[in-house]
């Protein structure tokens, strides 16, 4: 969710904190 959306931009990897693992494409939906 968000969160792996935060750590992405923090460079601390795709682990979102509520467990998921986020996808490129979800990041760019997500930028949009």
């Amino acid at each position: 969710g968000v969160h792996g959306f935060e750590l992405r931009k923090q460079g601390k990897g795709r682990i979102a904190v509520d467990g998921w693992i986020e996808t490129d494409d979800w990041f760019q939906a997500i930028q949009i």
